[in-house]
Formats: structure tokens, sequence, C-alpha cells
């Protein structure tokens, strides 16, 4: 695994925990306010609860800060974390998630000041919360490269529906009825809004081009280089695009496919990651497997790339493709697990060693085959 791949894991991991630990502390204050209570579980406890997921949801947003801060990809400033619309990478959905931070930070300092400023006004500024928790929400849809997964919309999903269940049941409360009626409509409208913003936006499938991924500056490319052989990962300075070299987490299904004279080896998934795309291989049953094989690589910001696989060992698969611009990209997949239908692996893709041989058609071992 390199420092790149575990930047990003750990990133997505510590910003999937923020964004719980917030849901956590939202719904927390909305019991609070039901004044739910359990024998076993008395008043005091809760609070103390909701105070401390309230502090461990600050101290997730800063490992997930900081994870960035550490990602070779990305490569922010300080600043760029810390002033909304700075930064390149998804500007306007990383600004929501940096506002959203913001605003939790200083309801977190605002009890301090609550005996100042008196009880009636500080509830009503811990009203901001709730917009703090969409802003948060609406970061990881937008921003997060987990989002189009089953489990990542379940998650969200659930967690909508709990709050919003929760702040339907706080609406039922208040008077007059024309107070509740208009509470109701406005979560409907939200609920509705947000549901039609996701399909539209973070779940069709060039979002990735329309949010703007690609950081302004390219900071590593992974180039894939093979000599007799041995494939080899090296990185350089080069401008975002395919020219970006990436490594990422790949996740797709494996078949079999008749071909002319044999059968061929189908490897079909998705990564996510900055570089958020699509690969598809076709790896014929030949002793060489660039006699019959086909890759085709593509990117949710429209770049796309076709080729050959030219070595198939024991648990890699090398090959290149042209993209669009002309430019050779090496792609090597190295698989991590197999279980007869589902294969993951570790993705590499970058620029095509110059001056180098570039990944040998060397004979296939003994790994998968489509001979089976």
């Amino acid at each position: 695994m390199t420092d790149g791949q575990l930047t990003w894991i750990v990133a997505r991991a510590a910003g999937l925990l923020a964004y719980l630990l917030v849901t956590a502390s939202v719904v927390l204050g909305l019991v609070l306010h039901h004044r739910w209570r359990s024998t076993t579980w008395p008043r005091f406890v809760t609070n103390e609860l909701h105070r401390t997921v309230s502090l461990l949801a600050l101290v997730a947003l800063a490992g997930h800060g900081l994870a960035l801060l550490l990602d070779p990809y990305l490569a922010p400033t300080i600043s760029e974390l810390l002033l909304p619309g700075t930064i390149s990478y998804r500007p306007v959905w990383v600004a929501a998630g940096i506002v959203g931070g913001d605003l939790l930070v200083g309801l977190w300092l605002s009890q301090y000041l609550r005996a100042r400023i008196g009880y009636r006004a500080w509830a009503r500024l811990h009203l901001l919360t709730y917009a703090a928790w969409v802003l948060v929400l609406v970061h990881g849809l937008a921003a997060g490269s987990d989002t189009p997964t089953v489990w990542a919309l379940v998650l969200y999903g659930g967690s909508v529906a709990l709050v919003g269940g929760l702040a339907v049941a706080r609406i039922l409360d208040t008077q007059p009825e024309a107070a509740r009626l208009f509470g109701l409509a406005a979560a409907g409208l939200f609920v509705a809004a947000v549901t039609h913003w996701a399909i539209e936006g973070p779940l069709a499938p060039d979002w990735s081009a329309r949010a703007g991924s690609s950081p302004a500056r390219g900071r590593t490319a992974l180039t894939v280089s093979s000599a007799g052989g041995s494939t080899s990962v090296s990185a350089s300075p080069v401008p975002p695009g395919f020219g970006t070299g990436f490594t990422t987490v790949f996740v797709g299904e494996i078949g079999v496919e008749r071909i002319a004279g044999g059968r061929a080896l189908v490897v079909q998934g998705r990564f996510g990651g900055p570089s958020a795309g699509s690969l598809d291989l076709l790896v014929g049953s030949t002793r060489n497997p660039a006699d019959a094989s086909r890759l085709v690589l593509r990117l949710d910001g429209g770049a796309a790339c076709t080729g050959i696989v030219t070595v198939l060992d024991e648990a890699t698969i090398v090959g290149h493709c042209r993209s669009d611009d002309g430019s050779l990209v090496g792609v090597q997949l190295r698989v991590t697990g197999f279980d007869g239908e589902r294969l993951t692996g570790r993705l590499v893709a970058g620029p095509f060693g110059q001056g180098g041989d570039g990944p040998s058609a060397g004979p296939p071992g003994s790994g998968p085959s489509a001979a089976g």
C-alpha cells in the first residue's frame, strides 16, 4: 500500500466517522429536547454523552483534515483546508464541509458563553447545529468518493431518516398549528430536494467532472513500466488528467466469455478515490494475452483510453492503453482478493514509462486464466 493510498483511506474513514458522530450528536440533542428518559439512563448521563460525542466528532473532523493535508494527490495547503472555496478539488462541496466544521467548532465553544448570553439565546444559537449537519451531509455526498456505493447510500439514507423522523416529532410539539404545518412542509421539501439533488448530482455518472475533481497542480504521477517481466512503479510530477497517475482500490466481477478460437477471461469493475472510474478487461486464453485482449479504462470525468493486456501472471494483470489525447497510459491491477466471482485489487495507472520497454508481453503464469 502506497502512502497516497493510505492517506486517502484514512481521510475517507475519518470523514465518515465524523459524519456519524455529528449525526449521533444531533440525535442526542433531539432526544434531550423531547425529554425522553430512562430509569437506567439518567438525564445528566445523556447530557454528558451528548457533549462527549460532539467533542469526538470534532476530533474525527481534525483527523479527516490532517489525512487530507498529508495526501500526495490533493496536496492541499493549510489555508486551503481552512478557507472555504480556495481548494481546487470540488471547491464548492469541500467548502460546505469546511463551513460545517467551523460551525461545529463554534457551537462547541459556545457552551462556555452560555452563562454570559443566557440559556434562551444559547438554545437559539444551538439551532445552527442542524445547518452544520446539513452542510456535512452535502459535503459527504458531493465530495466523497464512496457515495455511489450501496453501503454509503444506506448510511446516508438511514441517517437522514433518523434525524428527519426525530425532527418531525419535534415539529409536532410546536404551537400553534400553522407553525406545525409550515415545519412539516419544510421538512418534506428538504428531503425531496436533497434526494433529487443527489440523484441528478453525486449519483450521476458525470459528477466527477461537473464537481471539479482534478487538483490544480499535478503532484504525483505513478509510471508503470516493465523490463524482463519485472513490473515497477515510479513517481514524478506531471499535469492533471491521465498524466496524473493514481493508485486506488478496484472492485469488480470476473467471468468467462466465448471468443473466436477459445474463451476469454472478463473482468469488469470500478475504482474510487479522486480519479474514480471503471476498468474493463478481456484476456484471451492463448499463450500470449496480447494476441486476444482488450483493456478499457474510463474516468468519471470523461477521459478514456483503450488498449491491450500484455502480462497476466499469478496475481497481476498489466497492460497499456492510448488515451483520447494520444498519450500512452500504463495500467497494473494486482489482485488482493478473489472468491470465484468477485475480485478486489490494487489498481495503478499512470504515464507509460518514457525511454523504457513498457509492460512486457511475457508469458502468463499459473494465476487466473480463461481456460479455467
